[in-house]
């Protein structure tokens, strides 16, 4: 049953004595359509009796969605019951108007009939009458069927109204559910363009991380998507300016990385859309959704996106009788860059993205989505084009820079002074990513001064982290002059940061009361995290997950710093860190941080997930993985390599161990990457391992839950996706992946022979990319020809021979 406060309410207006069953079966019906109706005959109606009951229903409409007017042979008592004022029914009918609510007219044929033929009574003798003058004209008339000529004179005045004239006629009461029924399904369009242009609205005002400055409009203004092209499917490159959302255009996939401007793409996109059918009043309607807003991921289809489109942008349920036949829906949808894979896989694709190839459909997403869960599925054939933001240039990234510093008050010289110098800088992972090159340009606007230490993307966040922070301080005058509230306003973004991403990872939408409760909870007062929620989060009220207003890479670089700071203390937050599968970007930032830190912290940091791997290698093999993982990264390798040799002394599950083994191997430990390759060619339970852990990180099957995190091979799954990346990685030369070739090459063969595909040109494939890496590497390691030569020993028959497979009769 759905909660009556979110109902559609209907006010009902019309004269009561002589519609007194007319207005209860249109109660009765509004009740069954699931419609809440406003009626003064309604126990739940409001008396406010400190004012007049006239002035109680007009304040009603206007509390209303949509309002019925009814009209037979009254029209009601004069408005406040003094002279000049015109009738309580029709004051209610033009408060709906100038409050924008729609309206549905029904008047008895006999009343129309009536005022047809006095209105050609008066025509006939004043040919040349005015409106005005025949309006006081019908007033005055003598009636047979109406009470009084003011009723006449009102249809009329509807009949002529720019807006709300629509008028359906009736002859009996029974006629009358009907028609209502009729009338509230056609009002579909009306309903759709208040939720249209409640979103643009919504849109054009929203703010990301950066602050005001950088909402939509701004962004825009500032060419945000300074000469973007876009790459069509065919590998044709078309102008942005040629696409369109319109009645014709098809379903689409915007692709492009994190950064690369697909939400502004289709934020000016939506917002070119809906200010057009504001113009033409179109049918077609461009409905704009962020997927990361979608309370439950069963809702993935058009009509579930449309409901919860209508509870966040009107506080509604989805309109009751909305009929998808009389218009055209042009889904416009963005956030897949921020559903984790495993719901993508299962709960979007699976069970709802293939329902939108038969709708007119914009989906954006980063190019992994693209990669891993469209290419090469049937119903890509029914996807229209496949455009792709293409990266910025570093010259696009620092013109950019430039004409945004220019429209924020800067002088033109010192602006081209900063163009000159970035580009002198080589700093291109900055300026190629639209993101990067507005935290710069805003660096650069609070310091008023060019920022030399900026070098790097982690640098870039650090300064743009402290000069937000300092902005936060001296926007405050309790802060201003505290001495450590910058460092305790950076200090709360971390902390605020890890709470956002683990309520995230629960799939509960975090509401500002409580981020503040919890941050206060941590010690912080409530001025500090006022402020620095403030400087975060700059939509108000907060009524959705908060990271939805988090640029992604912001919030992954203060969890980066959340963990940095917990593994260096041990403080108790460290185990829950480390209980996540954390995003590849928080581990690079947070090897980046570590290069910034002294010896003294990275010592500690080593001491302390050394003792926490030790400490839990018995009871949490998660958290014991992930800190094995961290410290493996570590910028002091010869301590990481003894502390990690130190492990193996203990009675290990073979998960931790092959963990370990692995790790030194990255870490170019020899004897490590020898034994890693016998337990992996000799025990079936180990092989098993590696397989099942190759096939989910690289999305050929799927956890059977969360808190799994060694799985094994199940024997029958497609392997694709999984031997295509580890062979990219004998492509890549990248020196770690040198050091694990012969290890990549016994896992490829040993899921080619699980699935009875190995075949010689697989193997010659392998022993040519092999002698590739050899020849390249050859002073520095000879694992690549040991990885030769054990192709040379064992051909075909003999790989299938071995030990490797059975994955159906090995337990954990």
């Amino acid at each position: 049953m759905n909660n009556r406060k979110n109902k559609w309410r209907v006010f009902v207006a019309s004269t009561d004595f002589d519609l007194k069953v007319a207005r209860s079966q249109t109660r009765n019906l509004l009740n069954t359509l699931n419609f809440e109706p406003v009626m003064f005959e309604n126990e739940s109606f409001i008396i406010d009796s400190d004012i007049h009951s006239h002035e109680t229903c007009i304040n009603s409409v206007k509390t209303a969605d949509i309002l019925i007017l009814i009209l037979d042979k009254r029209i009601g008592g004069t408005f406040l019951g003094e002279k000049d004022n015109p009738s309580i029914t029709k004051m209610e009918f033009l408060t709906a108007k100038e409050n924008d609510i729609p309206t549905v007219v029904f008047v008895n044929k006999k009343l129309e009939n009536e005022r047809f033929v006095k209105t050609k009574e008066i025509k006939n003798l004043n040919p040349d009458i005015n409106e005005k003058d025949l309006l006081e004209l019908l007033e005055n008339a003598t009636t047979e069927y109406a009470a009084s000529g003011k009723l006449l004179a009102f249809v009329e005045e509807i009949r002529k109204s720019e807006t709300s004239n629509f008028i359906t006629f009736y002859e009996k009461e029974s006629e009358l559910t009907e028609s209502i029924t009729r009338r509230l399904k056609a009002l579909t369009p009306t309903i759709l363009r208040k939720l249209t242009n409640l979103q643009k609205t919504a849109i054009e005002n929203r703010s990301t991380a950066l602050g005001k400055e950088f909402d939509i409009n701004t962004l825009l203004n500032s060419n945000y998507l300074v000469e973007t092209q876009i790459l069509k499917k065919g590998n044709n490159l078309i102008k942005e300016s040629e696409i369109n959302f319109d009645e014709n255009s098809k379903s689409a996939f915007i692709i492009g990385k994190p950064g690369a401007g697909k939400t502004v793409f289709l934020s000016k996109k939506f917002i070119e859309a809906s200010k057009k059918i504001t113009e033409v009043k179109s049918i077609s309607f461009p409905i704009y959704f962020d997927l990361r807003m979608l309370k439950s991921k069963r809702n993935f289809s058009s009509k579930g996106v449309l409901k919860e489109s209508f509870e966040l942008y009107m506080d509604r349920d989805v309109y009751p009788l909305l009929d998808y036949s009389i218009v055209k829906l042009q889904f416009v949808l963005d956030g897949l860059d921020e559903i984790s894979d495993n719901l993508i896989q299962k709960n979007i694709f699976n069970q709802g993205l293939d329902k939108f190839t038969t709708s007119r459909c914009f989906i954006s997403s980063r190019n992994s989505f693209y990669e891993v869960h469209v290419r090469g599925k049937a119903f890509e054939d029914e996807i229209s084009d496949i455009y792709q933001i293409q990266d910025w240039s570093a010259n696009q990234g620092a013109t950019y820079i430039e004409r945004w510093l220019l429209n924020n008050g800067l002088s033109k010289n010192f602006a081209s002074e900063i163009k000159e110098f970035i580009l002198s800088q080589k700093l291109t992972e900055i300026l190629s990513n639209p993101i990067m090159a507005s935290m710069y340009a805003f660096t650069v606007k609070q310091l008023n001064k060019i920022p030399k230490s900026i070098s790097d993307k982690t640098s870039l966040y650090n300064h743009f982290i402290s000069v937000l922070a300092i902005r936060e301080k001296e926007r405050n005058p309790i802060l201003k002059f505290h001495k450590n509230a910058e460092l305790l306003i950076r200090s709360c973004w971390n902390d605020m940061s890890w709470i956002i991403y683990k309520h995230r990872l629960e799939l509960k939408s975090l509401y500002n009361k409580k981020l503040v409760n919890l941050l206060i909870e941590k010690g912080y007062n409530e001025t500090i995290v006022a402020q620095a929620i403030s400087g975060l989060v700059v939509i108000n009220p907060i009524n959705n997950e908060i990271k939805y207003l988090l640029h992604e890479t912001l919030l992954e670089f203060l969890i980066a710093s959340f963990g940095v700071k917990e593994m260096k203390t041990g403080s108790l937050p460290l185990y829950d860190f480390l209980d996540c599968n954390l995003s590849s970007d928080v581990s690079l930032f947070v090897k980046e941080i570590w290069k910034r830190e002294d010896n003294y912290d990275i010592e500690c940091t080593i001491n302390v997930l050394y003792d926490f791997t030790k400490k839990n290698i018995q009871k949490e093999n998660r958290i014991s993985s992930n800190s094995i993982y961290y410290l493996s990264r570590i910028p002091m390798p010869e301590i990481v390599k003894m502390k990690m040799k130190d492990l193996l002394n203990y009675n290990l599950p073979i998960f931790l161990k092959n963990g370990i083994l692995f790790a030194l191997t990255k870490l170019q430990d020899v004897k490590s990457e020898e034994l890693l390759t016998d337990e992996l060619i000799n025990n079936p339970l180990a092989n098993n391992l590696n397989r099942g852990l190759h096939l989910e990180y690289f999305g050929d099957i799927e956890l059977l839950s969360s808190s799994d995190i060694y799985p094994s091979d199940p024997g029958k799954t497609n392997v694709d996706k999984s031997i295509d990346r580890l062979f990219e990685h004998l492509t890549r030369s990248n020196i770690r992946d040198v050091y694990t070739s012969r290890i990549d090459t016994i896992t490829i063969i040993s899921l080619c022979v699980t699935r009875n595909i190995l075949s010689s040109e697989i193997l010659d494939k392998l022993k040519k990319y092999l002698t590739i890496l050899q020849n390249k590497y050859s002073n520095i390691t000879n694992i690549p020809i040991k990885a030769i030569d054990l192709l040379d020993k064992n051909k075909i028959m003999n790989w299938k021979a071995l030990k490797i497979t059975e994955p159906n009769n090995v337990s954990q």
